[in-house]
């Protein structure tokens, strides 16, 4: 992990601001629900190509009056024509930039109806460009192209060549990427190809020709392998999953089928299916696209069937999930709700469609890591729904400290074993009870956990502790904190700030806040009734400043600026871990007493 993704990680703990109140999840129901994606009077041969978490989709069609295809914007079914000029929208993110190609310039939209933008992309001199995919960060892949033939070292000395070359853009232009060669589906090496997907980790898809060479990946201007298979337009996902085909030899007698690069292996998710091809997956695994057709067999003949395809289930063709009077001749996208967008016919009338489950479906997974920054394996998580259900079977953390677990939409409590030694990333966005993660599943959610670091012995009485509060284990680097006793002043918004440092990087950290004890009487039970289970007081975060400095704020509770205007002290148990570019760990813990 780096220091920004440590220092995010930096956790508080056993603080909770009120119990979670949860809504009920929907329980699961095997019947989907499909609504009819069309344009005005007279539109023809819609293909739609993409569709977002919002449920905006994208494509083309011959709207009436055009000899050339258009982009089209789809949503609660309104289509609007992009533009006039022969072209295609490719993708959409979730934010609603669209990407595409309008003739030979990339094209970008951004807005919404009626106020739609367009950005062309283009290089002076180049021969074309496309904008195939973007990414929630607004990256895009595409391609541009050479005006002749690709001068060294590109074309490595060799004659056949793509005149396209993989590239990004954020802004006006494009980024060549140092990507030229790229191997076809029929075995032919060429130069150039497709930026074909970029994810939100930045990892990016490269295809052939044409879309369909093999694919291969490329992070931070290195090139990755190349894999045997055929990628689909929209068959890549955050995971670094690839969705597709199998090569072939000849269709007749060596059919192509579905085919998913899980990460570690090969899955030929459509062996059953002869002449399938996957187009689309998803962040939850779920994959979408048609058998029994040829690759150069258009959609919007209404030839072959869609099919949807999960890892480790069977295959289930969409007419058995769809309601009566529908087909479905071929599957583009799916976004991660599991709504999939295609083109079939309904009544007999070819249009596009959009098919929304029941039920949604979304992944939780993280990692869990011990007090010195490595991860736990075999830990196990117990997963409470919101009617009280616990999750079965458990799920739990492999040899690398992850775990991962797809869930229906709803409200959750998550816990790692046993309950109360670790607690969730503060930058997860769970709602805190005690060490327990309350969330609500509406999207796919990352929540690492980290292990409690044992607080270490008191303070050494004043003259002992070299001016420092607390005690450190101490093999790293020195981590210098407030003086033991201070006494720290709350601001008006009832928060603190104490600064730490300098150090190289915080691998974790942890604030408990309790009630100070008393010397005696009821205030002194009290206390030690809080100390045994913590009182939900506040939170922490941890930021980093400039020197190698992080300040620790804390924000009180409404419970906690109480007892403050009461003058009752609260203290604040701070524990840091850091280590030196060396490695080696230095384990501080502190204390302050908070005033109002």
């Amino acid at each position: 992990m780096t220091a920004a993704a440590r220092l995010r990680a930096l956790v508080c703990a056993l603080i909770a601001a009120a119990a979670l109140a949860l809504a009920a999840s929907p329980a699961y129901a095997g019947d989907w629900t499909v609504a009819e994606i069309t344009g005005p009077p007279g539109t023809r041969w819609i293909q739609p190509t993409a569709v977002n978490i919002n449920g905006v989709v994208v494509g083309r069609a011959y709207f009436p009056g055009r000899g050339d295809m258009t982009p089209f914007r789809w949503e609660n079914g309104t289509m609007v024509e992009l533009a006039t000029t022969e072209g295609i929208a490719y993708d959409v993110n979730d934010s609603g930039v669209i990407v595409g190609r309008l003739g030979d310039n990339g094209a970008v939209w951004t807005g919404s109806p009626p106020a739609l933008g367009l950005t062309a992309r283009n290089i002076a001199g180049r021969y074309g460009s496309a904008a195939h995919g973007i990414n929630a960060r607004g990256t895009i892949a595409g391609s541009a192209g050479d005006a002749g033939n690709i001068p060294p070292p590109w074309n490595n000395g060799r004659s056949t060549y793509d005149n396209r070359f993989p590239a990004l853009t954020t802004g006006g232009g494009w980024s060549r990427l140092p990507m030229p060669d790229v191997i076809t589906d029929r075995g032919a090496t060429i130069i150039g190809g497709d930026a074909m997907k970029v994810n939100d980790n930045g990892l990016i898809l490269i295809g052939g020709m044409n879309m369909s060479g093999r694919p291969r990946l490329s992070s931070g201007g290195v090139a990755g392998p190349i894999f045997d298979m055929v990628a689909g337009n929209q068959g890549f996902n955050n995971s670094g999953q690839i969705a597709g085909r199998t090569l072939f030899s000849s269709p007749t007698t060596d059919p192509f089928s579905a085919r998913v690069w899980d990460g570690t292996q090969y899955v030929d998710v459509g062996a059953g299916q002869p002449r399938s091809r996957a187009n689309a997956i998803n962040d939850n695994g779920w994959i979408v696209g048609r058998a029994g057709t040829e690759d150069y067999q258009a959609e919007y003949r209404q030839l072959g069937n869609a099919w949807l395809w999960r890892l480790d289930e069977a295959p289930v063709p969409l007419a058995q999930l769809g309601p009566a009077g529908w087909s479905y001749a071929n599957a583009t996208d799916v976004n991660n709700d599991g709504v999939i967008v295609g083109v079939g016919q309904h009544g007999g009338v070819e249009m596009g469609f959009m098919m929304t489950p029941a039920a949604i479906a979304h992944r939780l997974s993280g990692t869990v890591w011990d007090a010195n920054g490595g991860p736990v394996a075999g830990a196990q998580l117990r997963i409470v729904g919101a009617a009280g259900q616990e999750i079965t079977p458990a799920v739990t953390t492999g040899a690398d400290g992850r775990y991962s677990t797809t869930l229906l939409r709803g409200d959750y409590l998550v816990t790692v074993l046993p309950a109360g030694r670790y607690v969730p990333d503060a930058g997860a966005g769970c709602a805190l009870l005690g060490a327990t993660c309350g969330l609500g599943l509406s999207r796919n959610r990352v929540v690492d956990f980290y292990a409690i670091p044992s607080i270490p012995p008191p303070p050494l009485p004043p003259g002992r502790d070299s001016g420092r509060s607390g005690s450190a284990d101490r093999t790293g680097p020195a981590i210098r904190g407030p003086k033991a006793g201070t006494t720290v002043a709350l601001s008006r918004r009832g928060a603190v700030g104490i600064g730490l440092g300098p150090f190289a990087e915080p691998v974790s950290g942890t604030v408990v806040l309790r009630e100070a004890a008393a010397r005696r009487g009821r205030a002194r039970r009290r206390a030690l009734a809080a100390a045994k289970q913590p009182a939900p007081l506040g939170r922490a975060s941890f930021k980093a400043r400039a020197s190698r400095r992080v300040v620790v704020t804390i924000r009180l509770s409404r419970a906690a600026k109480r007892r403050v205007k009461q003058r009752r002290r609260l203290a604040a148990v701070v524990v840091v871990t850091a280590r030196d570019a060396a490695g080696n760990a230095t384990t501080k813990s502190f204390s302050v007493t908070l005033k109002g």
